[in-house]
């Protein structure tokens, strides 16, 4: 099976229509100014296009910085290089995604195995 990597534009997303949280311009300077003035300590981090996202956990929150809003399925789906069309089941994409191994990381972990130790 070959995996390929697919950029999707953030602005072509939808938004997950239930997002509870929505940030006013005045809450991202405020975030802005307290990162600049105390560091980047929140555990709700603020992830832009151009940044590698940080750890998926299962019950963490990471902020979109494109368009103000928490990340939603498919961002974690997307991020932990899962199928686009990944069926979670009943759980949460977050959960499912922050407690498993990224598929495309497997996949390099197993290829190193073999050849390391196993590959005649």
């Amino acid at each position: 099976m070959k995996l390929e990597i697919v950029y999707l534009d953030p602005h072509e997303l939808t938004p997950y229509e239930n997002n509870t949280r929505k940030h006013s311009p005045e809450d991202i300077e405020q975030i802005k100014a307290s990162i600049q003035a105390d560091g980047f300590n929140d555990p709700n981090p603020i992830v832009s296009d151009s940044d590698v996202s940080p750890t998926i956990t299962a019950n963490g929150q990471i902020f979109r910085a494109v368009d103000k809003t928490h990340y939603h399925s498919l961002d974690f789906i997307s991020t932990t290089t899962f199928p686009q069309d990944y069926d979670t089941g009943a759980e949460e994409a977050q959960y499912i995604c922050g407690m498993s191994v990224p598929p495309v990381m497997m996949a390099q972990v197993s290829a190193e195995v073999y050849n390391q130790w196993l590959k005649p």
